[in-house]
């Protein structure tokens, strides 16, 4: 009986492991991001979802944000910086804009049918001047 209770817990626990994947923090010069990539058995859509953060503050940027998939503009974020948009299975790399900071692009995520990303994004002012 012991054995077969360890070997649940342990198959247990392997499943919630497997099911959620949390990454480092990467740190491209422009800025740094976050990614979470959940996994469920459900065959959905995959859904993309976080914020964007000024760098220093950490305090979300609001409505000044953009996510771009393949150079057009998917999802502007909201009021508290968040975007939420649902995308088909593949491989995609993210560019997060906003007016005056830096962009940040990710690494290329596979995203597969019942997954769901969740992307954590902080945007560097713009070290270059505004031109009239």
């Amino acid at each position: 009986m012991k054995k077969k209770i360890f070997f649940i817990s342990c198959f247990s626990l392997m499943y919630l492991i497997s099911c959620s994947v949390n990454h480092e923090i990467v740190k491209p010069k422009s800025g740094d991001y976050q990614w979470q990539v959940t996994h469920s058995s459900q065959a959905s859509a995959p859904v993309i979802c976080g914020t964007v953060n000024d760098f220093d503050t950490k305090k979300p940027l609001g409505k000044n944000g953009a996510i771009k998939i393949n150079q057009s503009v998917k999802q502007k974020t909201d009021l508290n910086g968040g975007f939420s948009f649902k995308v088909e299975p593949g491989k995609y790399a993210f560019t997060i804009v906003a007016f005056p900071y830096d962009l940040v692009t990710t690494k290329k995520i596979q995203v597969n049918l019942g997954d769901s990303v969740k992307l954590k994004v902080y945007l560097k002012p713009s070290s270059e001047p505004m031109v009239d």
